[in-house]
Formats: structure tokens, sequence, C-alpha cells
């Protein structure tokens, strides 16, 4: 069973900016950790990118279904204009979180209050954008150097 939270249109390249902003929403109501909402915001930022290019214009739904958020993109012809075929969805889904910040069937209400509320800010999304690449290039840094000093803690192998 799905369970739709989110249907947004995308005619403004401002709109791109309010599906990034959406999918973090969502995937912090969800009780996705960290990492996660920050895939997911920029995963369905560039399925909605990817959507938008042949026609300007695209479709959005955020859906709860078996057990995972699914964000599914889909290019919409402009009106008036006939499509030279239909392009497939562009999809995403990821397996929700055992725990989640509200519950799962309020997840829709409040992501349509928290959009209708939170105006789209380009520069504020970007900033955050950057928070978390600095923080996943940090957590990288971090990562190697654990792994360089395990490496140099281990015996050289001796020849015999």
């Amino acid at each position: 069973m799905s369970t739709s939270v989110l249907t947004l249109s995308l005619t403004h390249k401002r709109d791109l900016l309010r599906v990034r902003q959406a999918a973090r929403q969502a995937a912090d109501l969800l009780g996705f950790a960290e990492q996660d909402r920050t895939l997911i915001a920029a995963a369905a930022f560039d399925l909605a990118c990817q959507a938008v290019r042949p026609t300007g214009r695209a479709g959005v739904c955020f859906e709860i279904a078996e057990d995972c958020l699914v964000v599914v993109c889909t290019a919409t012809a402009p009106p008036r204009r006939k499509s030279k075929g239909e392009l497939p969805p562009l999809r995403l889904s990821k397996r929700l979180p055992a725990s989640a910040a509200v519950p799962r069937e309020d997840v829709g209400w409040m992501l349509r209050q928290l959009v209708g509320m939170t105006p789209v800010n380009a520069l504020e999304e970007l900033r955050k954008a950057n928070q978390e690449l600095l923080r996943a290039l940090m957590e990288l840094v971090a990562f190697q150097a654990k792994g360089n000093a395990k490496a140099g803690s281990q015996p050289e192998p001796s020849a015999a």
C-alpha cells in the first residue's frame, strides 16, 4: 500500500529548491539519520533536475510505500504542447528507519504544513548543502586518518 505524503509541481527553478528542502524535511520527520537526510535531499534534488530538463516541467510525489520513503519525479509536458514520448518516472526509495520523530500517519500533514510555512531561500539552501558537504568531507578525512593510523600500527611483513 502506498500513501502519498506530498506532491509538488515544478515549473520554475526555485521549485527545485523546494524539492530539496521538502526532501530534507520529510527525512527529518521520518527519523532518518543526518547522513541519510543529506543523501535523500541531494538525490531528490538531482532527480527533480533530471525530470525538469526535457520539458521544463515536472511533478514530484513523496510517498510512503512498503516501509520506504519513495520520491517519484515525472517530466510533464507544458500545456498545449504534445509530448514526443513519455519519459519514465525517476525514483528514489529508502527504507524507513525504525524510529521516527513523528507518527508516520502524521508525516503528510506535517510536511505539507512545513512546506507551506517555509519560504524558498536559495542562499539558505546553498548554505545547508555546503554544511552537509563539509560534514561529509570531515567524516571522510577522519575515516582515512583512522585507516592510515591502523595501517601504520601494523607490523611490517618480514622477508624470511
